[in-house]
């Protein structure tokens, strides 16, 4: 999130918390919310706080589904659902099920810039290579290793270039 938007999200929380306070205060006025004589000022001040709890509490939850509708988004899965389903899970337990089950991070091709699986060998939209391969036995290596890790020959010193 950019530092825009959380300026936006906080006023709109704040703005919400005066709302609920005024009309806190007009439920106490009116004697619509009825306390007992001797809590004439404590009353007013613990549902205050409370009101604030309960906003932040929800703002919380909002904002925790915000980020995982982006973060699915950007995983190749469900943003709505998984959205819906943190908002609405109880606890935090759909939070916990989405970190649990979450698809790895797509990365872009450094050759046609369209998004593959992470630890691709290949890119499947130009099959660009985006691993060295072993000139003996073709197999991937990864980019710091000296040698082929599956028959053991020399790998070149140069990274892969994408075609």
């Amino acid at each position: 999130m950019t530092k825009k938007t959380i300026l936006r999200l906080a006023g709109a929380y704040l703005l919400t918390l005066m709302a609920a306070w005024a009309v806190l205060w007009w439920g106490f006025g009116s004697g619509w919310i009825r306390v007992a004589p001797h809590d004439r000022v404590a009353g007013p001040i613990i549902l205050t706080i409370a009101a604030a709890f309960v906003l932040f509490f929800l703002f919380a939850v909002i904002c925790i589904g915000v980020w995982v509708h982006g973060d699915a988004r950007r995983r190749g899965m469900e943003p709505l659902l998984w959205a819906l389903i943190v908002i609405l899970g109880p606890n935090f337990l759909g939070l916990v099920a989405y970190l649990v089950v979450r698809k790895p991070l797509r990365l872009p091709c450094p050759s046609c810039g369209q998004h593959m699986p992470e630890g691709a060998s290949f890119c499947p939209h130009c099959r660009a290579p985006q691993r060295r391969l072993c000139s003996a036995c073709q197999t991937p290596s990864p980019d710091d290793a000296r040698f082929c890790p599956h028959c053991g020959a020399a790998l070149p010193d140069t990274p892969p270039t994408p075609s």
